[in-house]
């Protein structure tokens, strides 16, 4: 089956496990989140059955967007349940910005940094930090 899979274009169960840890979830958290049954984020880690394409796709929304997982988890209405998995995300995400250069020298300082003058810089920040360039 996991051949099968990977034939048609289907993520793998190697691949549905590594999703699902991605966001630190139980198989039932992962069956209540994405729907399928119960069980069925046990048959498709071991490749038992086939998840449905339009299942594939969802999973593969998610894995490839934390924003799409956190408004799943929020229309689900398991926000308090994942809770600990939303925090991380927040928590570990770094954000990038990119400044004009009349306020590229200004940020510099307030990250005690050298810049060369260039069209535009990239700087990258904690969320905390993020706030005070807005």
């Amino acid at each position: 089956m996991a051949f099968r899979k990977s034939v048609d274009g289907l993520l793998t169960g190697t691949e549905i496990v590594a999703l699902r840890k991605q966001y630190s979830l139980t198989q039932d958290q992962a069956a209540q989140l994405f729907g399928g049954g119960p069980v069925a984020f046990s048959k498709y880690e071991n490749d038992d059955v086939s998840q449905s394409e339009a299942m594939d796709s969802l999973l593969r929304l998610v894995r490839e967007s934390e924003a799409a997982f956190g408004v799943l988890v929020n229309v689900k209405g398991m926000a308090a349940e994942l809770s600990h998995a939303l925090n991380s995300i927040v928590n570990e995400k770094t954000i990038t910005l990119t400044a004009s250069p009349s306020n590229v020298f200004a940020m510099a300082k307030f990250r005690n940094s050298s810049v060369k003058t260039t069209a535009r810089v990239t700087f990258t920040a904690t969320p905390d930090e993020s706030r005070l360039w807005k």
